[in-house]
């Protein structure tokens, strides 16, 4: 149960750090297979370190975001379903799917103008070969070749806690298991963000 065929050695590494709370009879340690997806790309081959990116205001980290996917989709053969924005909230969601759109990047699920259907109505056509921009809840299950994690910074990743001490531990587990989910999206490349300033908070 430990093998992992999703992602490379440094992402299971991080990964494996996430619950060193718990005790030891309990954790689980990932050990990394060749990863399903990689089909021999040597992006998957070179095992970049997760990286984390410190960025001003949004307007800096989406400038960082955007280049990184121009080099890496060029650089390694990469189609742009093979990227992916995670988010915690829905609200951020937006965003960054409206920035990718300002930036001429194609967002997955994005309707590309009307065609004209065999019934003789009109329709709209839609990307299925964009960048993914999702919540972490909605990624469970699925795997991208590089993940762009945002908002790590404390009342958004992780998300606030309240209540008694029982309840905030509870909420704070929660958002370690989510926090767990959005690394292992990852199969070659995760990069944290982390903005200084952002516009919501």
């Amino acid at each position: 149960l430990e093998w992992n065929y999703r992602s490379v050695p440094n992402v299971l590494h991080l990964a494996n750090k996430i619950f060193t709370n718990k005790p030891v009879h309990l954790r689980k340690t990932l050990r990394a297979g060749t990863p399903r997806g990689s089909g021999g790309n040597p992006l998957y081959r070179e095992n970049r370190k997760p990286e984390v990116w410190t960025s001003e205001n949004p307007v800096e980290e989406m400038m960082k975001v955007v280049a990184s996917i121009k080099e890496l989709r060029l650089g390694y053969d990469l189609e742009w379903k093979n990227f992916a924005i995670l988010v915690r909230y829905n609200r951020q969601r937006v965003y960054y799917e409206m920035a990718l759109r300002d930036y001429g990047i194609p967002v997955f699920g994005d309707s590309v103008g009307e065609v004209g259907l065999e019934s003789g109505e009109s329709g709209e056509a839609v990307v299925e070969n964009g960048v993914h921009v999702e919540t972490v809840h909605a990624s469970k299950g699925l795997q991208y070749a590089v993940v762009y994690y945002a908002g790590l910074a404390e009342k958004l990743t992780p998300g606030e806690c309240t209540g008694t001490r029982e309840q905030r531990k509870r909420q704070l587990d929660e958002e370690r298991r989510l926090y767990y989910v959005g690394v292992t999206r990852a199969e070659a490349f995760l990069v944290l963000l982390y903005c200084k300033q952002r516009y919501w908070k």
